[in-house]
């Protein structure tokens, strides 16, 4: 690209010139643009460290995975399993599958979003449900300024859980604010 000093010898009324001093600003501008959402997309990494910190006393190997939403995930020796649930008349719905930890193994799966949680669940929520060959357990709590909320589903199976890493987890999540 031309540099500023040679575009003003042509009086900006080289239309070349001009659109190359366009690109250069819309370029700059887009990568302060990138630059601010990349530090603003990750004020809870802390948090997420303290999370793996506490996988790894299980699962030395673990490493969390980023998906196109910003969920990170954690998973080791999963599987898919046919579930069958009630809904409220207490007929049987459907099979779905879903993918599950099965013996010694864990998933985790939590993001923190900017804006309050617009769920059905009433908030904050710990609770855990139990499908039979494995437990979800949720936490969901908005911010004390309610800007924000955390969403986070831990995953374990009923014979040989991780429980304690589990409790763990469940407590740091519910503190979430404190590793901005």
């Amino acid at each position: 690209m031309q540099p500023l000093d040679e575009c003003r010898a042509c009086n900006g009324v080289d239309e070349a010139c001009v659109m190359k001093l366009i690109i250069q600003g819309m370029l700059i501008s887009l990568s302060w643009t990138f630059q601010s959402s990349a530090v603003a997309d990750e004020p809870y990494a802390p948090l997420r460290e303290e999370a793996l910190k506490i996988i790894r006393t299980e699962f030395p190997d673990a490493a969390f995975t980023k998906d196109a939403e910003g969920q990170y995930e954690f998973k080791t020796k999963t599987r898919s399993f046919t579930i069958y649930r009630l809904d409220k008349t207490g007929n049987w719905q459907k099979p779905s599958e879903a993918e599950a930890p099965d013996r010694g193994g864990i998933r985790v799966r939590f993001f923190v979003s900017k804006k309050p949680w617009e769920g059905a669940l009433v908030v904050p929520y710990s609770g855990t449900k139990d499908f039979h060959v494995f437990q979800v357990t949720h936490v969901i709590k908005n911010s004390a300024d309610g800007k924000c909320h955390i969403w986070a589903e831990i995953l374990t199976p009923r014979i040989d859980s991780r429980e304690r890493v589990k409790e763990k987890l469940v407590t740091l999540f519910n503190d979430f604010e404190k590793y901005r």
